[in-house]
């Protein structure tokens, strides 16, 4: 799945996933995951919903 993510989506939500973005309460919110990344946070939310987006359709095909 993640083979059909831009480089920077997959640093993007890998770190996220690593980092417990994905849980709740959240263990790191977007500023610092975008402070890791030397970019800024609009930037990181744009990798996250594009990566998000990719992987939904992939995982949902045929439904």
């Amino acid at each position: 799945l993640l083979d059909r993510l831009t480089p920077r989506q997959r640093d993007a939500i890998l770190l996220a996933k690593n980092h417990g973005y994905y849980e709740w309460p959240r263990k790191i919110n977007a500023s610092q995951l975008a402070e890791y990344m030397n970019i800024t946070k609009s930037t990181l939310v744009e990798h996250l919903r594009k990566a998000e987006n990719a992987l939904m359709h992939q995982i949902l095909i045929g439904f």
